[in-house]
C-alpha cells in the first residue's frame, strides 16, 4: 500500500464516520418526530420547527419563544404542533410572538 492508497483509505473512513453521524442524528429524530405524532410526547413538548431544511423539535413554546428571540426561527419559519393538519408560518401562530426578537419582520437585523 502506497500513501496515496492509505489517503484514500484515511478519506473514505472519515467520509463514512460523518454520514454515519448524520443518519444517526436523523434517525433520533424522525423517531422523536414520530412520538410527537403518536402521542408519546408530553403535551409541553408538541412544537416542531423545520430550520436549514431540517425538522427538529420536539419543543417546549417556551423554547420556541427562546428561538424567535435568538432569530433562529423567524416569522416566515414552518412550525408544526400537535393538532395541526399541515405545518404553517411561525407567523400565523397567535401563541408566538416575535415583538422581541433579534431580526424585524422583512428579515433585516435589528440594530441594537
Amino acid at each position: 500500500m502506497d500513501i496515496d492508497d492509505l489517503t484514500n483509505a484515511a478519506m473514505g473512513l472519515a467520509m463514512f464516520d460523518s454520514y454515519k453521524t448524520a443518519m444517526e442524528r436523523n434517525r433520533k429524530a424522525a423517531e422523536a418526530f414520530e412520538d410527537s405524532i403518536r402521542g408519546n410526547t408530553p403535551p409541553e413538548k408538541s412544537y416542531h420547527v423545520i430550520l436549514n431544511g431540517k425538522t427538529l423539535g420536539p419543543y417546549s413554546l417556551g423554547e420556541v419563544c427562546g428561538l424567535i428571540a435568538t432569530g433562529d426561527v423567524t416569522p416566515e419559519t414552518y412550525v408544526w404542533k400537535r393538532g395541526l393538519s399541515e405545518w404553517v408560518s411561525a407567523s400565523s401562530m397567535p401563541e408566538l410572538s416575535f415583538k422581541n426578537s433579534k431580526t424585524k419582520e422583512d428579515g433585516t437585523e435589528k440594530q441594537d
